[in-house]
């Protein structure tokens, strides 16, 4: 949830964390617009699966969180002029059923998931939620690492 201010806040320490695991850790992110609190977080989100679709998503995932201008469509739209979207792609986009299928899907995924709120992390099957903090992650994402060793099973990206 791009509006969501516990989601913010978490993501400085994820990319700290996924700066230290790099070569042993992936991340996978779901949308999942909690649009009854945070009526800007589905336009964000849309835009983000916009952007995937001219392979920017990270970047304006990145360029989204880093902005602290309301998420309505004149800013988002302005971001993706930044990250250097095709204007015209992305527009049709975001007008199109495609971001809202995609979001359904991960909003979907989720429930079954029985995801409840938003930041919601899963650390090889382990649920945290919150904007837990960064010391958690790398105990639990050390403990993954040490069982995955004695199982013989190596990460990979």
């Amino acid at each position: 949830d791009y509006q969501c201010p516990f989601c913010r806040r978490l993501e400085p320490t994820l990319e700290s964390v996924l700066g230290q695991y790099s070569h042993q850790v992936r991340f996978v992110f779901r949308n999942y617009p909690l649009t009854q609190i945070h009526p800007e977080a589905l336009h964000a989100a849309q835009a983000a699966v916009c952007a995937d679709r001219q392979g920017k998503f990270w970047a304006m995932h990145d360029a989204i969180y880093a902005d602290t201008a309301p998420l309505g469509i004149p800013s988002l739209t302005a971001l993706a002029r930044k990250v250097g979207l095709d204007q015209k792609q992305f527009d049709a986009c975001v007008r199109s059923q495609v971001p809202n299928q995609a979001i359904h899907a991960d909003m979907k995924a989720g429930d079954q998931l029985d995801v409840e709120g938003t930041p919601t992390l899963f650390i090889d099957g382990r649920y945290l939620n919150g904007a837990v903090p960064r010391q958690q992650l790398v105990s639990i994402i050390q403990d993954e690492l040490k069982r995955q060793a004695g199982r013989g099973v190596t990460a990979s990206r």
